[in-house]
């Protein structure tokens, strides 16, 4: 209870009122502590109109997923210039799966055509997840394939730019995207 209060910048008090009044579930463990569920906090949050990037703390999560080093470390700085914001990269679609639930990025920027992956099952991936479904996905392609356009269209993305990008155009875009 104390590390919530303190992640929401609120009295303790507020926190056993919340448990006690039932709108924060929690669990009370052999010595009389709480202990409140991820889940059951979010709900909380959710229901109460309070932004769950609280929850980790005041950094903004952006996560690169690009097979190419050179676009990769371009993007990287370019977004590394963004004020409170964290950047990871990766290079292929299967550490982007295993990062994405770890590291819970607010916005993903995803190659979609990459060497090892396609960059439609990362993004179906981050559809089909509850916990990932408001994160913002922007898909980066040299490609002209209409139909592969039209797929990730349909899967859901925030924002389509076309290679080579403009670290202008990513930046605005990306700083559109992430929450205040």
């Amino acid at each position: 209870t104390g590390e919530v209060a303190k992640m929401l910048n609120v009295n303790t008090t507020t926190i056993f009122r919340a448990i006690a009044n039932k709108r924060l579930e929690a669990a009370t463990t052999p010595g009389g502590h709480y202990r409140i569920p991820r889940e059951a906090l979010e709900r909380f949050l959710k229901l109460n109109n309070v932004s769950s990037g609280r929850l980790r703390g005041s950094k903004r999560r952006v996560l690169i997923v690009e097979d190419n080093p050179a676009e990769q470390r371009l993007y990287e700085r370019t977004l590394l210039g963004i004020d409170n914001v964290e950047v990871r990269s990766v290079a292929s679609g299967y550490q982007a799966g295993f990062l994405t639930k770890s590291f819970e990025p607010d916005v993903l920027v995803l190659d979609l055509f990459l060497s090892e992956g396609d960059g439609r099952d990362v993004a179906r991936l981050i559809r089909s997840e509850e916990s990932m479904r408001t994160t913002k996905i922007v898909v980066v392609t040299g490609s002209s394939d209409e139909t592969a356009l039209a797929e990730i269209a349909a899967i859901g993305v925030d924002a389509v730019l076309r290679k080579p990008v403009e670290a202008a155009a990513l930046r605005e875009k990306i700083e559109e995207l992430l929450p205040v």
